[in-house]
């Protein structure tokens, strides 16, 4: 190692470096992850209206913190009626945005992804096909031209009620297991998704306190031995070398 001017300037130098290069206390944090199992919906044609396999599907997030975004982008989304497809998201702390229901009426055999973002120009089209502007708003429709909650039901375990804008998720937790729930409220068709992507922009949880330190007994030992010793000095001396010593 060298010890001169120069070689004591550079090593100041690189810890700046790696101190700037630290994420600021409260900064926004991303975490991004695909669920890539297959999701048939319903895995055949039948005549009742049909979960999908798996109801629900889950994304895993470790990373805790409070949610500030959320988009989801539903992969290989393929259904000979899209407009009987309901898909919702329900959150670790069970918040729960409608994706999309009743929306494409006339996409019949539509094979793509599908991007739901609150800052999308626009939500998918009640009739006719999806449209190739992506993303999309949750689109959610009952009867009519209109985005509506409420919204149609969610066979068990699936959610109970939904909103329908993707800023429901803002201030819960991020950590967690998120739920994607598909409903096929038709029948006599099916199709399947390929996949999903959750992306979450969250600030991360603040480290925990440290805790107390830890009690070995050592300064409690010490101070009982000398509680034996003759004489003050002796006595104050054992005490304040014991003191020293680990609880």
């Amino acid at each position: 190692m060298r010890r001169n001017g120069t070689g004591t300037l550079s090593a100041i130098a690189l810890a700046a470096v790696a101190i700037l290069a630290l994420p600021a206390a409260g900064q926004a944090a991303t975490f991004t992850s695909t669920s890539d199992t297959l999701i048939q919906v319903p895995p055949a044609p039948v005549l009742t209206a049909s979960i999908a396999d798996p109801y629900p599907s889950a994304i895993s997030v470790p990373a805790a913190g409070t949610v500030s975004e959320a988009t989801v982008t539903l992969l290989g989304v393929n259904h000979a009626s899209p407009d009987d497809l309901d898909v919702a998201l329900v959150s670790p702390s069970g918040a729960a945005v409608t994706l999309m229901s009743d929306a494409c009426e006339l996409d019949g055999g539509m094979s793509r992804n599908l991007t739901f973002d609150d800052d999308a120009s626009a939500a998918l089209p009640n009739s006719g096909n999806c449209g190739s502007v992506d993303p999309y708003k949750p689109s959610n429709y009952i009867g009519g031209d209109e985005i509506t909650v409420p919204f149609d039901p969610f066979p068990a375990p699936g959610p109970s009620s939904s909103n329908v804008v993707l800023s429901t998720f803002e201030g819960g937790p991020s950590n967690g297991a998120w739920h994607l729930y598909v409903f096929d409220d038709g029948f006599n068709n099916s199709g399947s998704l390929a996949g999903w992507t959750l992306n979450l922009e969250y600030v991360p949880a603040p480290p925990a306190p440290p805790g107390p330190p830890a009690v070995t007994g050592q300064r409690a030992a010490a101070l009982k031995k000398c509680a034996k010793k003759k004489g003050k000095k002796k006595k104050k001396k054992c005490k304040k070398r014991a003191k020293k010593l680990p609880i």
